[in-house]
C-alpha cells in the first residue's frame, strides 16, 4: 500500500514540474483596483 501512495506521490510531482496548467479568470480590473494601479504606474 505505501508503495502504491508513494508512486502517486511521485507521479504527481512530475506532473506539476512537466505541465502547465492554465486557471481561467477574469481578464479585467474593477475600477477601485485600475484607480489604485495609478499610483504605482507614476
Amino acid at each position: 500500500m505505501k508503495d502504491i501512495i508513494f508512486d502517486y506521490i511521485e507521479e504527481e510531482k512530475t506532473r506539476q514540474f512537466e505541465h502547465l496548467e492554465l486557471i481561467a479568470s477574469e481578464n479585467f480590473a474593477s475600477p477601485a483596483v485600475r484607480e489604485e494601479g495609478v499610483h504605482f504606474n507614476q
